[in-house]
């Protein structure tokens, strides 16, 4: 007898969305429900969606979509923390609904991250985090709206692993909506010696920054190399790692599905509430502060 598939809906647009959908496709546990960029044109049969930011909205208004969708009776997989779209909102919405959100479930830097704090050894009481990414431009995602969101996600998913609920202590511009291009965000660590094209730095408050390099286009260079610098009172840490692929497809766009479609079966069937990735292991885990 064979299994009955999972209907999986994509929420979102552009080269992510794509990818996601060609992976699903390609899946026999699952089935593509549709692919959409607007709420209102998800299909019934879907039991889990894929919502990707809209970067032209706010970070309200994508609290209030996530909401109206686990309310409706579907789970959500996104790489946005709960952290950031109101924890107790998102949990409402889940007792409503019964169903399971699973933020952090996209983080395109989860895997480089957890290895380089696990060499960087500075796991505790860390004080300031700065991540820097080497990548070769591209053109799909040399969109500002779409640099906005992908950068959004990560420091408030990294600002919510390291800091927890320590964020409230350590600045008072430390908090979901204090994201603002930053020009010179606090350096405890060095980049390398290549010569960007561009330079995209963000920081979220004064504690967490990430700033991304990209050199001009080169066809025979598919590399990403991350680089982790933390700071805690004994000591500042520093790892990299460095991925490399076969030139046909975007690393930072493949790494982020791969995160997307890990977290789907286990949001699927985990009891209602949210789930999260740690980042300093290679797990997910239901969150205890928010325990049905």
């Amino acid at each position: 007898m064979s299994k009955k598939r999972l209907s999986i809906a994509v929420l979102g647009c552009g080269p992510l969305s794509n990818t996601l959908a060609q992976h699903i496709k390609a899946d026999p546990a699952l089935a593509l429900s549709c692919t959409t960029p607007t709420p209102q044109q998800l299909t019934a049969s879907a039991v889990c969606v894929i919502y990707l930011p809209d970067a032209a909205a706010s970070l309200p208004e994508a609290s209030e979509q996530i909401q109206a969708l686990l309310a409706e009776g579907k789970n959500v997989v996104t790489p946005l923390p709960a952290s950031a779209l109101g924890k107790a909102a998102i949990l409402s919405a889940c007792k409503k609904g019964n169903t399971t959100f699973h933020g952090t479930g996209g983080f395109q830097n989860a895997l480089p991250v957890r290895f380089n704090r696990a060499f960087a050894a500075i796991t505790r009481d860390i004080s300031d985090i700065a991540l820097v990414e080497e990548r070769p431009a591209s053109r799909e995602y040399a969109q500002n709206a779409l640099c906005r969101s992908l950068y959004q996600d990560s420091l408030h998913t990294l600002s919510d692993a390291v800091f927890g609920d320590r964020q409230d202590n350590l600045s008072p511009d430390l908090s979901p909506l204090a994201l603002e291009p930053n020009a010179n965000p606090p350096r405890i660590g060095s980049i390398s010696n290549a010569e960007p094209h561009t330079v995209i730095r963000r920081s979220l408050g004064n504690h967490v920054s990430y700033d991304s390099l990209w050199s001009d286009p080169d066809p025979d260079n598919n590399t990403l190399r991350y680089s982790l610098h933390t700071r805690s009172a004994d000591a500042i840490g520093h790892a990299t790692v460095t991925l490399e692929g076969d030139g046909e497809q975007d690393l930072l766009c493949h790494l982020e599905s791969r995160q997307l479609l890990a977290a789907l079966a286990i949001t699927i069937y985990s009891a209602p509430g949210i789930l999260h990735h740690e980042l300093d292991i290679n797990a997910v885990k239901a969150d205890d502060r928010l325990q049905i």
